[in-house]
């Protein structure tokens, strides 16, 4: 098993101090494809960061990374004691996950077209959603990449591993964010008082139960955005009624049953308009205005209710298209841009 790491070694004395630290990059992927019988070809750009997906036995092979991270520390920790000339468990310091990237592959037909697929749809709960070009930029591979907006927000993508294989990730690039999906997990995450490889290991393996329920929804979304029915434009033009009814306003004469929209009320109706059928979301943020008890914002909710929308556990503010309308979406966006309007 390969694993990089920089070493910074401490002494200490009557007129020194310098303290350093150690970080440690080890390969869990391939060193489990090292361990499988028939662990599958190659990834499309020749990386060997991947084994074939054994359906519901993802666990079985994260015990199996697992094990190996346990060996493979206990030795570096072992070889580092005998250079000190003393004992593994007189070594002193403090087990910290700086970084780390949590995936999951599963078999598919044809990996880049799904990912395109995702590419152009609106993501639930996506504050921020960036389409970047897969690893290594392999023909016209794509990796959708998306996060809540939130400082410390977790990161998941979604890019073809193999013409056969998708893979899903959560990416957490410092030790912060590892943190805060710690603590959205419940998980308590002290550093680890022991240099061992079982403290290894099991701050790993933290990390990986907290990330699970993520790739999970990863998951979950691209197979409901590919099994999603296609609905008519007709639908989707009449999905936006709620809001295309507070555009509209009508002059009443005075003393007329009923009160105006306002034209704060129908610009905000435009905006979200616009939005929702250009890139097919929209964010409610109150910051720019809009209240709990703004008209638009009801429409919104109306139009969640009904099955046109969806809005997300974590901004419920966020409100996107869904899969089965986005064709429609994007082909009356198309029509408004060669009309220039």
């Amino acid at each position: 098993m390969k694993i990089g790491g920089k070493l910074f070694l401490a002494a200490s004395g009557p007129h020194l101090a310098i303290a350093g630290h150690s970080r440690i990059r080890p390969e869990a992927m391939r060193g489990l494809r090292s361990q499988l019988e028939h662990p599958g070809d190659p990834a499309t750009d020749g990386d060997d960061n991947l084994v074939w997906p054994w359906g519901d036995d993802w666990q079985q092979l994260l015990g199996l990374q697992l094990r190996n991270l346990r060996q493979g520390i206990a030795a570096l920790i072992a070889a580092l004691a005998e250079a000190a000339e003393t004992k593994p468990h007189l070594l002193r310091g403090a087990i910290r996950v700086q970084q780390c990237e949590v995936c999951r592959d599963f078999a598919v037909a044809d990996a880049e077209r799904l990912a395109r697929q995702l590419a152009e749809q609106p993501i639930q709960d996506a504050g921020t959603q960036i389409i970047r070009p897969g690893p290594r930029h392999v023909g016209n591979s794509v990796c959708v990449a998306w996060h809540e907006g939130y400082a410390n927000s977790p990161e998941r993508k979604a890019y073809g591993k193999r013409h056969d294989l998708l893979r899903t990730e959560v990416s957490l690039r410092k030790r912060t964010a590892v943190n805060a999906l710690l603590t959205r997990a419940g998980i308590r995450h002290p550093a680890s008082p022991e240099l061992t490889g079982d403290a290894v290991a099991s701050a790993l393996s933290d990390v990986a139960a907290a990330a699970a329920p993520l790739l999970d929804d990863v998951q979950d979304l691209v197979w409901q955005m590919a099994n999603a029915p296609r609905r008519s434009g007709y639908e989707f033009v009449l999905g936006l009624a709620p809001l295309v009814r507070l555009v509209e306003r009508e002059e009443r004469l005075a003393g007329t049953v009923g009160r105006h929209t306002g034209p704060k009320v129908a610009q905000d109706a435009r905006l979200a308009l616009v939005n929702l059928i250009e890139v097919g979301r929209y964010h409610a943020r109150s910051g720019a205005g809009m209240s709990s008890t703004s008209k638009v914002l009801a429409a919104l909710r109306e139009m969640v209710d009904g099955g046109f929308l969806a809005s997300g556990p974590r901004n419920r503010r966020l409100f996107v298209v869904r899969p089965e309308h986005n064709a429609a979406r994007r082909a009356l966006a198309a029509i408004r841009s060669e009309g220039g309007q």
